[in-house]
């Protein structure tokens, strides 16, 4: 809502009560009652406000300002609409006192309109992709991960001739991985379990790591045997539902690939033997999607989860490095992995060079922006903003993309240059 606007709505409602009945003091909204609550929190917010504004105060920081902007918006409309209320019951001395609030209020908000050009795309950053249930952890994505592997290997020595055991020995290491995954979710309100009314996600998905990771038993003269890891993909899915709006539960499964090298250096000759086997994933996870994270113009999510595999022995018949013995190799992993992951599916892809310029009559955010493929700039709603508001205004299009509904609206979107035109003329209608 635009300062014009903020102070129309606020003369007129002071208006209306001047007409009541001259109250003889105004009067002192009882503490803990809905006009108390309400007028507290117009005060925190105003004093907030008035805090980027004093003199020498250092910048504020953009998400602060933008929030703080938000709940001063809101406290607004809050005591705006108390007021209405009291003035329509007659009592002149609530509405007055709550009058006197709002306009307060406003006056803070006042000074910092000229702020929105230089915080208006992050504010939009925030709010233009609001996580709901049933919006979270859905679409294409690909992502980074990094990750930190505690192999285990149990190592059998049979005589090549009889294979008779002669020596069994243990061993592990731990060592970092890199690599990267992408894959899709599926999901939406139709499929519900949990807590948190949650919406169920499948998400089927590719990933792939890479390592120079060496588990070996190594005896004490330096000579050892053991495996180098090359690299290690898994093709499964993470199955889970979204526990609140901005935060998956999930199990994890798949099955794995691993590229190893078989080592063993016993002082002669030495056998590297390079082996892929499969394997068996599982594990647990978390995912955490808050509305505020962006990167390349789309919504992030971060994660962490716990695999376990096992994989298929490996054997290495009379090598080089010890001709008269056979080896098997029986290895399982311990992996624990964070990454990032970027949702690419995204509607924000439509639009670049965004910022907030207003809010409607209906409270919804009022945007400047351009669309990818042009350069005319147009003022208009954003359809995840009006999705929380009025889902009835929105529908998805057969090529995936929200569209907004902006005849039922009571709306029309305009070019940026018919937009300041209407609100200059608006102004001089004002004055």
């Amino acid at each position: 809502m635009s300062h014009r606007t903020r102070s129309a709505a606020v003369g007129a409602l002071m208006a209306t009560a001047l007409i009541l009945p001259a109250p003889a003091a105004m009067a002192q909204p009882v503490a803990g009652t809905e006009a108390g609550v309400a007028v507290q929190r117009a005060r925190e917010a105003a004093q907030r406000i008035g805090e980027f504004h004093r003199p020498f105060a250092k910048p504020p920081k953009e998400r602060y300002y933008c929030e703080t902007m938000d709940e001063g918006e809101a406290a607004l409309a809050e005591i705006t609409r108390l007021a209405r209320r009291a003035v329509a019951a007659n009592q002149p001395a609530l509405a007055m006192r709550l009058i006197a609030v709002a306009t307060a209020l406003e006056d803070e908000l006042a000074e910092e309109d000229y702020l929105i050009e230089e915080f208006g795309p992050l504010c939009f950053a925030q709010e233009r992709r609001p996580v709901r249930v049933a919006d979270a952890f859905k679409g294409p994505f690909v992502g980074f991960q990094v990750a930190t592997n505690h192999g285990s290997l149990d190592l059998t020595e049979r005589l090549a001739a009889t294979g008779t055991v002669t020596n069994r020995l243990a061993a592990s290491g731990f060592r970092g991985r890199v690599g990267f995954n992408a894959g899709y979710g599926f999901g939406g309100d139709s499929l519900r379990a949990g807590p948190g009314d949650g919406s169920v996600r499948i998400m089927p998905f590719l990933s792939a790591e890479f390592s120079n990771e060496t588990v070996r038993h190594t005896f004490s003269n330096g000579a050892f045997i053991g495996t180098k890891t090359n690299w290690v993909a898994t093709v499964g899915a993470r199955v889970g539902f979204v526990a609140a709006p901005a935060t998956l539960i999930y199990g994890v499964g798949g099955v794995s690939v691993i590229n190893q090298d078989l080592e063993i250096n016993f002082g002669g000759p030495v056998t590297p033997e390079s082996r892929t086997r499969a394997g068996a994933s599982v594990g647990l996870g978390f995912g955490y999607h808050p509305p505020w994270m962006q990167g390349f113009g789309a919504p992030v999510s971060v994660f962490g989860e716990y695999q376990r595999t096992w994989w298929q022995d490996s054997h290495l018949t009379m090598p080089a490095a010890s001709p008269a013995f056979n080896y098997d190799f029986k290895r399982y992993d311990d992996t624990f992995r964070a990454g990032i992951t970027v949702w690419v599916g995204s509607d924000v892809r439509l639009k670049r060079d965004i910022a907030r310029v207003g809010r409607t009559d209906h409270g919804l955010g009022l945007y400047r922006y351009r669309y990818v493929a042009g350069d005319e700039t147009y003022v208009g709603v954003m359809a995840h903003e009006v999705a929380q508001v009025a889902p009835a205004m929105v529908r998805r299009g057969t090529d995936g993309y929200l569209r907004v509904d902006y005849g039922g609206l009571g709306l029309r979107p305009m070019t940026y240059s018919e937009w300041a035109a209407s609100s200059r003329r608006a102004e001089q209608g004002d004055e």
